[in-house]
């Protein structure tokens, strides 16, 4: 079976039906909006778990790259800045852009608010075996 790229707005969520395991590698989500509290963001889960929420503070953008690049644009002179486990002012929070499902789990990435929702996203999924 071929990679499978995703590529949109709002929510992603997908089961691993292939019958073996797949790698997921997420090429970058992005949500950018001005808001007044840590909205703007996005929450990660895995089989129904929480696993990891990035987000940014007021009037900031959130944007995460692939390959454990992850950063935030402040409203201020002061730009936040994170890259796998080095934080710096208000970025916040880890967001895991590569990992492994199991046949029949589950991922999903969603906005943290829903007045501020994923913009775009590009995500691919390998099965076992490519």
């Amino acid at each position: 079976m071929a990679a499978t790229v995703y590529t949109g707005s709002g929510n992603w969520s997908y089961t691993n039906n292939t019958g073996g395991n797949v790698r997921v590698i997420i090429a970058y989500c992005n949500v950018s909006t001005a808001a007044q509290t840590n909205d703007v963001g996005v929450k990660q889960y895995v089989n129904g778990t929480e696993i990891g929420r990035a987000y940014s503070g007021t009037n900031s953008a959130f944007r995460a790259f692939g390959k454990h690049i992850n950063y935030a644009i402040q409203g201020n002179s002061q730009n936040g800045f994170q890259a796998k486990g080095i934080n710096s002012y208000s970025a916040s929070g880890t967001l895991a852009d590569e990992f492994f499902l199991a046949d029949g789990m589950t991922a999903n990435l969603e906005g943290m608010s829903g007045s501020y929702p994923i913009k775009h996203y590009n995500i691919m999924v390998i099965p076992e075996g490519n």
